[in-house]
């Protein structure tokens, strides 16, 4: 009997040895709750970016605020649903617990549509042109260029060519910073052509297809449109402009290293006597 009973407690030992009795449960990983906003270089909120890190995902809402419960580990989000015109990269790394990801515009490229309207503070689709210069792409002067004058006129228009004169004597000094380009959708390229040809102006010209009134809303001329270096349209003009001071002011607003992206309702906004 004795010997039996030594029996089942050594069967008893191996068997506790191969693993009895119940495992470990898992430990959870610890989360934490993180707020990411997503925003435009200017401080505009982007809505409806998708905002993700593993299993985990939401959408930025009006105040461009996605929030997150994410493991500790976790170093980076990935955003997807970003609005047309915005490159930024799509995996950006993560704060503490909050975390702001500033993204950049660009002109829109041609494979993503085009436009059906563009007002102020819209950005702008990569627009081509054949100038009196050649061709010319939006995207590919803004590589260039701190800031773009797109001017609308018409040949037989008094108050277009004295601001196309007072344009010439203001941008004289912002060679490399500032582009003016004259579009005008109303007749050919020959008219074009033989304007500057008499006038003798330094900055490309261009007949533009005659939808493009209907698409910038253009009704008064000239008209100028002011786009920063991220292909927005940061100012609209309607009518002349010949006190060069004044260009010069609303011109420093757009050029040099400290450039800080806004959205101007009129010339007076930036610069006045």
């Amino acid at each position: 009997m004795k010997v039996w009973k030594r029996v089942a407690v050594a069967l008893s030992i191996v068997g506790c040895l191969c693993g009895c009795g119940t495992t470990a449960p898992a430990t959870e990983p610890a989360l934490r709750t993180h707020t990411i906003y997503v925003r435009s270089v200017d401080g505009q909120a982007l809505e409806g970016v998708r905002v993700s890190a593993g299993d985990a995902a939401a959408v930025t809402d009006s105040a461009g605020r996605a929030v997150l419960m994410l493991p500790e580990e976790t170093e980076s989000v990935t955003l997807s649903q970003v609005p047309l015109g915005y490159d930024g990269q799509l995996e950006h790394p993560l704060g503490t617990e909050v975390t702001r990801i500033t993204l950049c515009s660009r002109p829109i490229p041609p494979e993503q549509g085009s436009p059906t309207s563009l007002g102020l503070g819209d950005i702008m689709y990569d627009l081509t042109l054949e100038t009196t210069q050649g061709p010319l792409t939006l995207s590919q002067v803004l590589r260039e260029k701190d800031v773009v004058l797109l001017q609308f006129w018409y040949s037989d228009c008094i108050y277009c060519a004295r601001t196309f004169s007072s344009l010439e004597v203001a941008c004289s000094s912002y060679d490399e910073q500032v582009q003016v380009i004259a579009v005008d959708p109303l007749e050919k390229q020959e008219v074009v052509e033989q304007y500057q040809s008499q006038r003798g102006y330094s900055f490309p010209m261009a007949a533009c297809p005659s939808s493009w009134r209907r698409i910038f809303g253009v009704d008064l001329y000239p008209s100028t449109f002011v786009i920063d270096r991220y292909g927005r349209i940061c100012l609209i003009h309607w009518g002349a402009l010949t006190n060069t001071e004044q260009i010069r002011g609303v011109l420093d607003a757009f050029v040099g290293d400290g450039y800080v992206q806004q959205v101007y309702d009129s010339v007076e906004e930036i610069w006045s006597p």
